[in-house]
Parts: C-alpha cells; structure tokens; sequence
C-alpha cells in the first residue's frame, strides 16, 4: 500500500474521515468504504487544507509579532538558497505552539506529529523557536532550509502536501526534505 502499514492505514483514515465528518466536509458513500485508499487519500487531502490554513494563520502572527533577521541570519539564509531571506520572521515562545483545531491535534498525536517537544517550527516565512532554543545558530540555520523548501515547493500547502507524505511513508529520520535540510544546515553551520 505505497509503504504505508495496512492497520495503520484503516486506524488513520477511520480517524481521518471521522475528523472530516465533524468538519462537515463531504464525505464518501458508506458503499465506498472498503476503498480505503481512496478514502484515505481524500481525508488526508481534506486535513492538509485544513493544516495549510492553521499554518497561513500561525505565519501572520508571526509575522505580526516577531522580529528581523540580524545580519549574519541574513548571510546564513542566503548560504542555505534562501531566496527572500528579507520575509523572514523569528518568534521566541516559551513553547512551540500547536494547532487549536481539534481534528489537526488528534491527528497530530495519532502519528506522534509536532509534539510539545518540538524545538523550532516554519510556517511559511514565519519561524517558532523555542525559548531555550533561541539563539540557537544549527536550529536557526535548519528552519531556514525549511524556508527554502517552501519557497521552491510553491508555498505551504505544496510543501505540507510532500513533507507530511514522506514523514508518513518513509518516517522523519528518513524523509528526504528533511534529510535536505540537516545536511544544508551541516554545510552552512561548517563554512
């Protein structure tokens, strides 16, 4: 099933479509539910509107409230690829901020996705740093490939859309965008 396990698959897209559901989304006849990867492939559709509009919301606080790149940020997202270094905004919070929306949470813990343990976060041209992480050149230099990722991908939805499928199909570790990324912040943190 294109490398996804099948009872995570019929637990996920249960979740998903009942997530779609309490939306209001339309939703598949009960006839087709034994086509599961159909069903799948429409929730998780459905659920990355939804994050990429959370994501949009969270990039205008940011950007409301946050602050320039200094100088040298500027050099390093330039040495990244960065192309609009300029748009780019830095908010310290005490703790990386999850979505409110309960659909995105739930899915969020039933995969173990953007947990309060997460460091720093990249919505568009707005980046979340953790407090304790401020400061942080490597963390810093690792949300600007993400940035670049964005920029080259078309935008959040389009970049969501690639990265979320490769850390389901292939996991975090693995995953190619952020195998990109950490070894884009080796080179830049290493010059």
């Amino acid at each position: 099933m294109n490398g996804f396990d099948e009872s995570f698959v019929l637990r996920a897209s249960g979740t998903i479509v009942r997530c779609c559901i309490e939306l209001g989304l339309s939703h598949p006849k009960p006839a087709l539910l034994p086509d599961v990867p159909r069903i799948f492939a429409f929730a998780i559709e459905m659920l990355l509107l939804l994050a990429a509009a959370s994501a949009t919301e969270q990039e205008l606080k940011i950007l409301r409230d946050s602050v320039s790149l200094s100088a040298e940020q500027i050099a390093d997202a330039h040495a990244i690829g960065m192309k609009e270094p300029d748009r780019v905004r830095l908010l310290c919070v005490e703790t990386v901020l999850r979505s409110t929306q309960p659909q995105l949470r739930a899915t969020c813990d039933a995969i173990n996705f953007f947990t309060l343990a997460t460091l720093g976060l990249t919505l568009g041209y707005g980046t979340f740093i953790g407090l304790d992480r401020w400061g942080d050149r490597l963390l810093v230099v690792h949300e600007f490939a993400d940035v670049s990722q964005c920029e080259r991908l078309g935008g959040i939805l389009p970049f969501l859309r690639r990265y979320l499928f490769e850390c389901l199909t292939i996991g975090y570790a693995a995953a190619p965008l952020e195998l990109e990324a950490n070894a884009l912040t080796a080179r830049v943190c290493v010059e």
